[in-house]
């Protein structure tokens, strides 16, 4: 996690102290998070200026391994140097206190403190239990919870028939435990890990899209999209004015175009975040582990592919993949029905991603638009369809 991802999401909410108070009530209830000071006696908590995780200073060596293991191989060159120096600390305590800085106090020590760690995400936390071998995942202070509530549903309907989806347990106040696997983000593994994995995943996204599955009229589908793209639309120029959305109006309407000749649209229950950081390798068991469906919504079934094959979830630079991708032929999974034309590929994921975009930028909590969506915006302009 970059450390400038991190400053966009602490601008999502204003009161972060209030978030990591309404954490703590599911963990030790009465405990209160006092402004950033340090008192004798109480237990602070830290951020890690390059981990960008809140942990306690008491952190456990299970945690510490934890962390150690998830880092240490990230393929990102530009924070190689920074991450094995950030490493080396964490085989000390004294030196790991020595690498962060005071966040929060608590007036009341929490139970396990010292076994706890909680990294931060768009709109959730996860508080990872080391002692019991947890995730406390709990929504930000004042953001929508039913991103989190659709998923609990959808897990705990899917989860006793597809493995590769954790069970979870529903809490109070929309929040939900799961097992902490051992298990790490396919972008956090090297090329040849990350490429053995792949096909495993597209062999559960299969599984995943034969649930709901349904074949559609081009017409059918089209109508359905353009009325869940006008409400989204005008969702956004109501929360963020001035918005020019000429062009991509344009491209829409050439989507639309490109498809309407097409006489079946297969359409089935689709993840919605399919991306590399979302897919967990297990190094006890070869299969995959999908993690993160707040956006999980029946789409068309070339939505998680082209997600995956054109890395669109990182938004600099997606221009160049989207031309690279109509250029190369494209590699198909023999296991997903998708249609072999990169047009309509394009043109279905368009239309999706479009829609996506308009009600992810809207969501309760989020009170200005966020960097990543803001250059997602601006590649997406500048995209060819036709």
């Amino acid at each position: 996690m970059k450390i400038h991802e991190l400053k966009v999401r602490e601008n999502y909410d204003n009161a972060l102290t209030s978030t990591l108070d309404a954490i703590l009530q599911h963990l030790a209830p009465g405990a209160v998070i006092l402004d950033q000071c340090a008192k004798e006696g109480t237990q602070q908590w830290y951020l890690h200026t390059l981990l960008s995780v809140y942990v306690t200073q008491g952190f456990c060596p299970k945690g510490r391994q934890f962390l150690h293991t998830l880092y240490a191989n990230t393929p990102h060159s530009r924070r190689a140097i920074l991450q094995k120096t950030a490493l080396a600390f964490l085989t000390s305590s004294l030196a790991f206190r020595t690498a962060l800085r005071p966040a929060f106090c608590l007036s009341t020590p929490i139970p396990n403190a010292a076994h706890l760690m909680i990294m931060p995400g768009n709109q959730r936390f996860r508080t990872f239990d080391f002692l019991h071998d947890t995730i406390l995942v709990t929504p930000k202070h004042n953001f929508s919870a039913q991103g989190i509530q659709n998923e609990i549903q959808l897990r705990q309907r899917l989860s006793p028939s597809l493995p590769f989806i954790p069970p979870c347990q529903s809490l109070p106040n929309d929040a939900f435990q799961e097992p902490l696997l051992n298990a790490f983000p396919l972008n956090r593994l090297d090329k040849t890990a990350q490429h053995k994995a792949e096909a495993n995943a597209f062999q559960c996204l299969q599984k995943l899209h034969q649930i709901d599955n349904a074949s559609l009229p081009s017409a059918d589908y089209l109508s359905h999209k353009r009325a869940q793209f006008e409400a989204a639309k005008t969702l956004l120029r109501q929360k963020f004015g001035g918005l020019c959305l000429r062009r991509l109006d344009t491209l829409y309407d050439c989507a639309e175009k490109i498809l309407l000749p097409t006489q079946i649209i297969q359409t089935a229950l689709t993840h919605g975040d399919f991306q590399p950081g979302n897919i967990l390798a297990r190094n006890d068991n070869p299969g995959p582990i999908f993690i993160d469906f707040e956006d999980a919504a029946p789409r068309a079934c070339a939505y998680d592919y082209l997600t995956w094959q054109l890395r669109a979830r990182t938004p600099r630079g997606l221009v160049q993949r989207i031309q690279n991708f109509t250029a190369i032929p494209p590699y198909f999974p023999q296991n997903l029905a998708l249609p072999q034309s990169p047009k309509i590929l394009l043109a279905l994921w368009f239309i999706e991603e479009w829609i996506w975009l308009c009600q992810s930028s809207t969501r309760d909590g989020i009170q200005e638009l966020p960097l990543g969506l803001q250059i997602q915006f601006k590649e997406l302009q500048n995209i060819t369809l036709g």
